[in-house]
């Protein structure tokens, strides 16, 4: 309830009780239910592929037509996510023939904005952690990791002693 403060004084009771507080994180990662993917997908969130739209992408629309062949796009449970503007939408399968299309969509998942899109549009393949789809990849060449940083050293300083970085590979 008390942001910092209860964390400072979380961290006090640990180190007096003779254990080291530390932090493990993820850091090229971010949550699906953060402010980063929901209810707006942030444009810094990685993409595996990029898709231009044949077709216009309507609200309701199921099956969406793409230009560049969608082959080798994630079929595992949980990644099959296209991230199109401001909505992220999962889909059962792909056609590999002209036209190609990403069929048996869901509009809006992880409580996304749906939206639609006009032909032309850049969308891509959303890159999904394989650890469990809990989370997405961030754009490591964008300034998404300095932000997430500061955010983390704000945590680390209210008394944390280490931090260990999973992910760095």
């Amino acid at each position: 309830p008390n942001g910092k403060a209860d964390l400072k004084e979380m961290l006090t009771k640990i180190k007096n009780a003779g254990i080291t507080p530390g932090i493990h994180i993820l850091h090229p990662h971010i949550g699906i239910d953060s402010k980063y993917v929901t209810p707006i997908p942030d444009h810094r969130l990685n993409l595996l592929k990029i898709f231009t739209l044949a077709k216009p992408l309507n609200k309701t629309d199921t099956t969406i037509f793409v230009e560049q062949y969608p082959g080798n796009s994630t079929m595992a449970n949980g990644r099959r996510v296209l991230k199109i503007g401001t909505e992220l939408i999962s889909y059962k399968s792909y056609s590999t023939t002209r036209p190609y299309t990403f069929t048996g969509c869901v509009r809006g998942i992880d409580k996304t904005t749906i939206n639609a899109q006009p032909e032309g549009f850049m969308c891509g393949l959303l890159d999904v952690s394989e650890f469990g789809a809990e989370s997405v990849y961030i754009d490591q060449n964008s300034d998404l990791q300095d932000e997430v940083a500061e955010k983390i050293a704000d945590i680390y300083s209210a008394g944390f002693e280490f931090v260990y970085f999973d992910g760095s590979e």
